[in-house]
């Protein structure tokens, strides 16, 4: 099946179906599950995010998607959970990541978290934050985490600030370059983006002010950095 096939039931009517937010969301997601893994502006941060964990007992992917970072982690964590509310996504992660000391659920992130108590050392999010309530998802994922464990987000937020679009002005010059660099095309395929752009709608982000906010009144005190590629990066541990 061609990449443009794959892509074509959320590019026709169907699409406009409207079953609520969150359903469009997971068969956005279930319909671009088994794309091969290629650089992303969420890949281009990996590498800090396992600088930053370091080597850890048991580990909680939030919205593990196709399973880049929990195979990643897998390789230094005792064991790792990857959680994603998309079927199609964990079906894929399981089948590129079998053999691995992985478990992968198919959850809704709250509903996982819910009543889990000190049971994880390291708990991460990749872009998948601001699909959720994110006061409530930081809560429960700082009551999962044993004392000392640690909590790393990646998500994108709203540039409202002078600071902030500037520093998006600079990530939106780059990205040609770093696409060319990456991939060997200055930007997506044409039906990535067609479906990117469909799902946009589905994308509701905060400002950095807000995130910080909400991180600052949930969690207490933490690390949100911004970040290239219109992203914060939220670093909080467990005293």
């Amino acid at each position: 099946m061609s990449t443009v096939a794959r892509y074509s039931r959320f590019l026709g009517a169907e699409v406009g179906v409207d079953n609520g937010t969150s359903a469009r969301v997971v068969e956005f997601f279930d319909g671009i599950a088994f794309l091969p893994d290629r650089w992303s502006h969420n890949a281009h941060y990996q590498k800090r995010m396992l600088r930053l964990a370091g080597r850890r007992g048991r580990a909680l992917d939030l919205g593990c998607g196709a399973g880049e970072l929990t195979r990643a982690l897998a390789l230094r964590c005792s064991g790792v959970v990857g959680v994603d509310a998309s079927k199609g996504m964990i079906e894929s992660a399981r089948a590129r990541n079998w053999g691995l000391n992985i478990e992968y659920v198919v959850s809704d992130a709250a509903a996982y978290l819910e009543g889990r108590r000190e049971e994880f050392d390291l708990i991460v999010s990749v872009a998948a934050l601001h699909h959720m309530d994110e006061e409530r998802i930081l809560g429960l994922a700082a009551a999962a985490l044993r004392p000392g464990g640690m909590l790393l987000v990646l998500d994108l937020f709203e540039a409202r600030t002078l600071l902030d679009r500037a520093v998006k002005a600079l990530g939106v010059a780059l990205n040609p370059l770093f696409y060319l660099c990456m991939t060997g095309s200055p930007s997506q395929s044409r039906a990535e983006r067609l479906a990117w752009s469909r799902h946009r709608p589905d994308d509701h982000y905060k400002s950095l002010g807000e995130i910080r906010r909400i991180a600052g009144a949930t969690l207490g005190e933490c690390e949100v950095a911004r970040t290239l590629f219109w992203r914060y990066l939220l670093v909080y541990e467990k005293s």
